[in-house]
C-alpha cells in the first residue's frame, strides 16, 4: 500500500505543480491580453489624431487656395484699373 500511496503522492504533487504553472500562465495571458488591448487603444487614438491632423491640413490648404484666388483676382482688378487710369490720363494729356 505504501508503493501505491507514494505513487499517488507523486502524481498529486505533479498535478499540483502543473496546476500552479497553469494558473501562472493564465495570469500572464490575462496581463498580456490587457497590454494588447491598451496597445490597440493607443494605436486607434494615434490614428484618430492623425486623421484630425490630416483634416486640419486639408482645411488650411483649401483656405490658402481660396485666399490665393482672391488675391489673384484683386491684383488682376487692380492691374486692370491701373491700365484704365493710365489710358484716361494719356487721353487727357493729348487734349
Amino acid at each position: 500500500m505504501t508503493a501505491l500511496q507514494e505513487k499517488y503522492d507523486e502524481l498529486q504533487k505533479t498535478f499540483d505543480n502543473e496546476k500552479e504553472q497553469m494558473e501562472e500562465l493564465q495570469k500572464k495571458m490575462a496581463t498580456l491580453w490587457i497590454e494588447h488591448e491598451e496597445m490597440l487603444t493607443h494605436e486607434e487614438a494615434e490614428r484618430e489624431r492623425q486623421r484630425a491632423a490630416d483634416a486640419r491640413d486639408a482645411a488650411v490648404t483649401e483656405a490658402c487656395r481660396v485666399v490665393s484666388a482672391y488675391a489673384r483676382a484683386f491684383l488682376a482688378r487692380k492691374a486692370a484699373a491701373a491700365t484704365t487710369n493710365t489710358l484716361h490720363r494719356r487721353r487727357r494729356e493729348r487734349r
